[in-house]
């Protein structure tokens, strides 16, 4: 696995605990609130805490051996989270309510990633690129989700939600993948297998979260 492989796993592995960890705590029908306040306060706590996220809570989402990694290079992973995520911006268009099911149309607007992560591919394939450093590749990666001249990707997609007595109103898993599509920009990469179930949101992921062999098989290490 090469440096973009590495950080495109970390960021799709990032996000999918710091969903489910939002979707957990966010969880519920508040009293006095409607059905449709419910829902669309549900969706504005998991886009502010996205956009939002503390040092802290991106630190635990990439896991101890994502930060050693990328401090070990100067870089802090707040910086790669706010580079991919600090332009998302979203709109609530319509919730529509049937009986314990409801669906909510959202517009989501982000870097659109299937085009930052080809290019760069491309551009690692190069003979330009031969022999560089993991830690040159990261600042590359950043680079290019740092241009302000970037394409953005709008998608409109609609988010289910399910109704139960004892945990309110809560986003069913198509609804997570549909949404979590969206906010990486329609981009084709897959959701981890992170559940959103309280005693799994912080314990499996970060076994499965990519290692120090993963980010640097491929490149050469820096000096």
């Amino acid at each position: 696995m090469n440096g973009i492989d590495w950080l495109k796993r970390t960021l799709v592995t990032a996000l999918a605990v710091v969903l489910c960890a939002l979707l957990v705590a966010c969880g519920g029908t508040s009293s006095g609130t409607s059905d449709e306040q419910a829902i669309m306060g549900l969706l504005d706590d998991v886009f502010t805490g996205i956009t939002e996220a503390s040092d802290a809570e991106v630190d635990e989402a990439f896991g101890e051996d994502a930060v050693a990694i990328l401090e070990g290079y100067g870089i802090a992973p707040k910086d790669v989270w706010d580079a991919a995520f600090s332009r998302l911006t979203y709109q609530i268009d319509d919730v529509t309510i049937d009986s314990d099911t409801a669906t909510a149309q959202v517009t989501v607007s982000n870097v659109d990633f299937d085009k930052v992560i080809g290019e760069l591919e491309t551009y690692m394939a190069s003979d330009e690129a031969a022999g560089l450093e993991t830690g040159v590749v990261f600042e590359q990666f950043l680079d290019v989700l740092e241009d302000k001249d970037l394409e953005m990707s709008e998608q409109t997609v609609e988010v289910t939600f399910q109704k139960s007595e004892e945990d309110g109103w809560v986003m069913t898993s198509d609804g997570r993948e549909v949404l979590f599509t969206a906010i990486y920009g329609g981009s084709t990469l897959e959701m981890e297998d992170a559940s959103a179930d309280e005693t799994d949101v912080t314990e499996t992921p970060e076994d499965e979260r990519p290692t120090v062999e993963d980010a640097t098989e491929g490149t050469d290490d820096a000096d």
